[in-house]
């Protein structure tokens, strides 16, 4: 028999990080072994204490990062990337934020080489909970016009619910491949740029969803276009400036129905008489775009009006509310859609197994010391055959002769003995070296043990496998 060579995860990793830290942490080497029969599809952090997350990860699915409490973040220059085909066709990097908490995603999720070959969707970003995520890097080094050679994530950038920070400091904040669709409850701010102009990057605001330029005072800048639905919402602070919505290329759509409310927030300095520049859309083609199409919310301070210059919306200071009204009712929320199959027809779940990280001081992703019980997520893990008695019986020793051809089956790097006695798999004590010889039998003695099972247990040459001619027990 011969164990096959991994080429590819089967199984599903989810990994939690507990509330173990006295103060900030980092994780540092985050990597996947070649040969891993693990994918991690989830992380679970649980804890008070920052974490900073380097390295790179692999998925042949989506990874969910699910963030319970804190302030935690993905260093910059580490990568997620997708790797392989999964039965859910889905590749996204799910990112569920609790209230209060924040995950800073300094990194880049992007598509191994030739995906568009055999996935037409392609990896996104899907912002959930009422968190904060934010992202910093620049996406626009992954793009390429042409698909075999784009690495940019193709699929929509989502956010459902809570806060999406956009502040890149160059390129594209997101992949400019990848739509933006803000939801109801959502809200998508910071102070940096969606898109390259003239690529895929368009943001869509839906009923309900909120676009809130600036992390402060700041300006947000859409270079592949804005379309706002009837119901959406926007946010300006206003103070000695204020916040500017900037759309330099693609078209801005306008809803068309007088259905956007727009708040303006007094960050002091407000006055009578004062005018602000709140969307610039010079240079990007319109449609639908008409001034009544915004409509003031009256539970503010101040009143005010309205008024195109040229292709920029400016909101004219009249004086303050004596009485401000009630807020604007939200729109309802869209009733849930059927959610995707959980996996195609003919192909089960994957099986999913659970680690836990248990160094309170951080340390590196592939020292074993630093995972509860020694097993780390994702590396290469022995290969093993087995002995199943009918009933116990006496052992001493065995002789395993091997099977290579010198290709793509060799010796293996190394090998041992378990016996299985009350439940447990224990390693027999070997009374030499186990040796590793081809043509022979290579016999090991150890002290005898009594039980209903044997394994033997090898670690595998890398990139190839291994077999074995013939396994006898001595008693």
């Amino acid at each position: 028999m011969s164990w096959q060579n991994v080429r590819k995860a089967t199984d599903e990793a989810i990994v939690t990080f507990p509330d173990i830290a006295t103060g900030p942490v980092t994780i540092e080497g985050m990597t996947d072994h070649a040969e891993t029969r693990n994918s991690v599809s989830g992380m679970v952090i649980d804890s008070r204490h920052s974490h900073t997350f380097a390295g790179n990860l692999n998925g042949t699915g989506d990874l969910g990062v699910t963030v319970m409490r804190g302030a935690h973040s993905w260093a910059p220059g580490s990568t997620w990337t997708t790797t392989g085909w999964s039965e859910t066709e889905t590749y996204d990097l799910i990112m569920t934020v609790a209230g209060g908490a924040k995950f800073a995603f300094h990194g880049l999720v992007q598509e191994v080489s030739g995906m568009a070959s055999w996935s037409s969707r392609g990896a996104g970003i899907i912002k959930n909970g009422e968190g904060t995520v934010e992202l910093t890097a620049d996406n626009s080094p992954l793009y390429d016009v042409s698909l075999n050679g784009n690495r940019a994530g193709r699929a929509p950038t989502v956010v459902n619910d809570g806060l999406l920070l956009v502040n890149n400091a160059t390129g594209s904040g997101v992949s400019p491949r990848s739509t933006v669709e803000v939801n109801h409850g959502g809200t998508l701010s910071g102070s940096g740029a969606i898109g390259k102009g003239g690529t895929s990057a368009l943001v869509v605001v839906k009923a309900g969803g909120r676009i809130a330029p600036g992390d402060g005072i700041g300006t947000l800048t859409l270079r592949d276009g804005l379309t706002l639905h009837d119901g959406a919402r926007l946010e300006f602070d206003c103070g000695e400036k204020s916040d500017l919505l900037k759309i330099p290329g693609g078209t801005f759509t306008g809803c068309g129905k007088s259905g956007v409310v727009v708040t303006i927030r007094d960050r002091g300095g407000i006055e009578r008489g004062k005018n602000y520049t709140l969307i610039d859309w010079t240079g990007a083609s319109y449609v639908d775009v008409d001034v009544r199409d915004f409509k003031l919310d009256k539970s503010r301070d101040w009143q005010g009006s309205f008024r195109f210059e040229g292709t920029k919306l400016v909101f004219s200071v009249f004086a303050p509310r004596l009485t401000p009204e009630t807020p604007p009712s939200m729109p309802p929320r869209p009733a849930p859609g059927p959610g995707p199959e959980p996996f195609k027809t003919g192909h089960p779940p994957r099986p999913v197994t659970h680690y836990a990280w248990s160094n309170p001081k951080g340390g590196r992703w592939t020292d074993s010391a630093n995972w509860e019980g020694n097993r780390i997520p994702n590396t290469k893990e022995p290969e093993w055959a087995q002995y199943q008695f009918e009933k116990p019986r006496r052992i001493s020793g065995v002789e395993v002769y091997w099977f290579e051809n010198g290709g793509d089956r060799k010796l293996p790097e190394s090998w041992r003995v378990l016996y299985h006695c009350a439940g447990e798999w224990s390693p027999v004590a070997a009374l030499g070296d186990y040796p590793l010889e081809a043509d022979r039998f290579n016999e090991v003695k150890f002290d005898p043990v009594e039980t209903d099972s044997l394994r033997l247990e090898v670690d595998l040459q890398p990139g190839v496998s291994a077999g074995i001619q013939e396994w006898r027990v001595i008693p």
